[in-house]
Formats: structure tokens, C-alpha cells, sequence
């Protein structure tokens, strides 16, 4: 097996159309966590990107009394540091780009994370993965090696047989496509670790972590057995590969991983006419999704606090990115809850005026409601927001150039 064809054995897209009904979580092997009387959070964490948006709207959101708490910044890779977009592999030729990364590191904190903040900092790096069986090789002759394509192995062999020849070559014929794999998942990992530590150490009172750990699964037969959804009863190859990276989630404070809706849930049978059938699923399905997806984090957390994160939007385009429905919003929080999270992450982006119109009428229809249903109401939160963080967490002493972020006030933010 050549390098070249490493592409075959990475990872589909999770989601396929229409899925089976689930076996229940007991079915499956998964012992149900007890969360009568559980402290049961959810985290505002929907930006509004200002090079598009007032930044004011974030504070205007309202929640109509349901507990929400806003003690969380989601930081994109642009914000962490020096993530170097090409591959790791531009680590590996020019070791001085550490100490950029670590200068950029100490920017970004300033700007972005308040030195007593005190509540969670989501760290999103998604284009390439600490692990090579998914991160993306498309196959790419042309690129130069600094080009933001996807061939991220491919340049990470080449860089390994000019800065480690000889030890390359050194290897049989047949194991060098291992040695490449079993490097980068080394560079790779150390990178996503050392910069954890280090952003623990500029800012020891926040909690770290980073987004879609472990990794979002729902359909993924090159994973788990054909028909499972999720990660199953996690004793499949998904949750080894998971294994891989143990060392990543004992760096974190808290575990967030990700059950983004992939399709349109409906009750039993009740399929909307007006869609694609492959662009929607059963109840049974997305609650299988949505346990195995917590269990698992569970399991790498090893105790640690496990935050769900959602889109309040479906990742699938027709027409439009539709806004959750309500059984997708209601079990998301209910399912979570059952699987023994902590809590429950929100997350959307917001760019003009009439997004954020939607936004608050999803919100005021539907996201409210079933927050003061399932998890309760404010307990005297900040105004008409109706937020239960405390009013101060996340604010510089900036003065005016004070920006939202995610929720959280920091100087400068974009």
C-alpha cells in the first residue's frame, strides 16, 4: 500500500439518509448514568462575526428567563496561535515556527481571554486531526509545500524523508508507509499538547479544551459494524482510534464533543413530504447518535465534566440551512442529560441583521422553552437575558474598545 492511496482507508462523511431504529442504550451495552437532581448547564457560545455584525447584538439576545450561561469563549484556530494551516509538517521543516506559535499564543490571550477568566475556552482546530486515519490526503502534485491544501500526509511523508533521511530509509520498504503514519500521529499530537499546556499556563484559572473531541460520528462503517449509529456500544475501531489520543483528552479540563444534527429528526414515522427522505432521520436514530457520541466522551474523560456542543442549525443545505426543529433542540438537552453530560454547548455563527432576527425567534419559539422545561429558568441572571452567569465573568477593564466574543466581553476581539 502506497502513501498515495491512504485516502481510501480515511474516514466518509458521517450522516447517511435514513436511519434504522436504534437498539435503546441498555440494548446496547451502555449503562444509563444517573442524572436525577445533576447540575445541568447550557453555554451561549454563538458568535457574531464582526466584520459583518454589531457585535452590541450578542448582549441583546433574549432568552425569555431560561438559564443560560454566557462563562464560555470559543476561540477558531485563527485566535490560538501559529496553527500552521498547511500540515504539521511545516513544524517539522521550520522548528522555529514553535516560537512564532508561542509569541502569537501569548497575543491571542491577551486579546481574547481575560486573565481571571474563569469560565471554559472551546479551542477549534479542525482542519487536520492528531491522528492520520482522519485527516484528509487529497492527493495534490501541484501544491507548493506551504499551499493550504489537503494533502496533508503525503507532505508530511515528504518532509519526513528530507529532515529525518536517514532514518527513514533506514526502514524496510514495507513498513515506511507505518513509519510516516506513526510519525505524524507523534508531531501531531505533541503539537495539539503543548499547546494546551501552554494556554493553561498563560491562563490557569480558565478551563481548556478543544471542539469535536471525540469526533463526531454517526454513520461510519469504515469504523464501526455496518448499521451502527454512533459510536455503538464503544468497542469498535472508532473508539480505538479515539484511544490513540488518550494522552490529549488527560491535558483537558473539560470534554467537549459534538452532535451537530446531520439530519431533520422526526417522531416514529412522520417524515416531512416536502424533504428528501436522506436528509432525515427517526427519533430512535438521533437519540442512539446523540448517547453514544456522550458515552464515548465519557469513557475518554476519565471523571472529567463532558459539554456536548451543538449547531442551532442543520449541516445539510435544502434550501437553506434550516434552523433545528423542536425534537431535535428537546433531545438534544433531554439525551445529554440521560448520557450523563454536564452540559450542553450552543453554537452558531451570525453575520447580518435578519440572521439574527431568526436567531431570536428560534430562540424566544423553541431554544427557551425547552431549556426552562428540561433544565429550569434563571436564578437572577443579568436583565431581560435571563443568563445565569455572573455578570462580571469574561469583561476586560478595557474600557471602550471591549468586543463580545462568544458571550464573554475581551478587548479587541473580532
Amino acid at each position: 500500500m502506497s502513501v498515495k492511496h491512504v485516502l481510501g482507508a480515511l474516514i466518509a462523511s458521517a450522516g447517511l439518509s435514513l436511519a434504522p431504529l436504534a437498539p435503546s442504550a441498555e440494548a446496547a451495552g451502555m449503562v444509563q448514568q444517573e442524572s436525577d437532581n445533576q447540575d445541568f448547564t447550557v453555554y451561549w457560545a454563538v458568535c457574531m462575526f464582526a466584520e459583518l455584525a454589531d457585535p452590541s447584538w450578542q448582549s441583546n439576545v433574549n432568552f425569555g428567563g431560561a438559564a443560560v450561561s454566557r462563562d464560555l469563549i470559543f476561540l477558531t484556530q485563527f485566535k490560538v496561535g501559529a496553527f500552521p494551516r498547511p500540515g504539521i509538517h511545516m513544524f517539522e521543516l521550520h522548528p522555529e515556527m514553535w516560537d512564532a506559535h508561542w509569541r502569537k499564543l501569548a497575543r491571542d490571550m491577551d486579546r481574547y481571554v481575560p486573565e481571571d477568566f474563569t469560565g471554559i475556552v472551546v479551542i477549534d482546530y479542525e482542519r487536520w486531526r492528531p491522528y492520520w486515519e482522519r485527516t484528509r490526503n487529497i492527493r495534490n502534485d501541484d501544491g507548493p509545500v506551504h499551499a493550504e491544501d489537503f494533502d496533508f500526509l503525503l507532505d508530511w511523508r515528504d518532509a519526513v524523508r528530507e529532515t529525518r533521511r536517514d532514518e527513514y530509509f533506514a526502514v524496510p520498504a514495507a513498513e515506511r508507509l507505518q513509519y510516516v503514519y506513526d510519525t505524524y500521529d507523534e508531531m501531531a499530537l505533541r503539537f495539539y499538547i503543548e499547546t494546551i499546556r501552554e494556554c493553561k499556563r498563560l491562563r490557569p484559572n480558565a478551563r481548556w479544551t478543544y471542539f469535536n473531541f471525540p469526533k463526531l460520528r454517526y454513520y461510519c462503517p469504515e469504523e464501526t459494524p455496518r448499521g451502527t449509529i454512533g459510536y455503538g456500544d464503544l468497542t469498535h475501531r472508532a473508539s480505538r482510534i479515539n484511544d490513540k489520543c488518550q494522552a490529549l483528552y488527560d491535558e483537558m479540563d473539560v470534554v467537549v464533543p459534538s452532535i451537530y444534527p446531520q439530519q431533520w429528526t422526526v417522531a416514529g414515522n412522520n417524515f416531512r413530504s416536502d424533504m428528501p427522505l436522506n436528509r432525515q432521520n427517526r427519533d430512535r436514530g438521533n437519540y442512539q447518535f446523540i448517547f453514544s457520541n456522550v458515552a464515548e466522551a465519557r469513557r475518554l474523560a476519565h471523571g472529567k465534566p463532558v459539554l456536548p456542543i451543538i449547531s442551532l442549525r442543520y449541516y445539510m443545505q435544502w434550501p437553506e440551512r434550516l434552523w433545528l426543529n423542536d425534537l431535535n433542540i428537546r433531545q438534544a438537552i433531554s439525551v445529554s442529560q440521560e448520557a450523563g453530560a454536564e452540559g450542553l454547548i450552543l453554537w452558531e455563527g451570525i453575520g447580518t441583521r435578519s440572521e439574527w432576527n431568526a436567531l431570536q425567534a428560534m430562540v424566544s419559539e423553541r431554544l427557551a422553552p425547552a431549556i426552562r422545561d428540561l433544565v429550569g429558568g434563571s436564578s437572577g441572571g443579568a436583565g431581560d437575558a435571563g443568563d445565569v452567569a455572573n455578570s462580571g465573568a469574561g469583561k476586560s477593564s478595557g474600557g471602550g474598545n471591549d468586543q463580545v466574543i462568544s458571550g464573554v466581553l475581551s478587548v479587541g476581539g473580532e
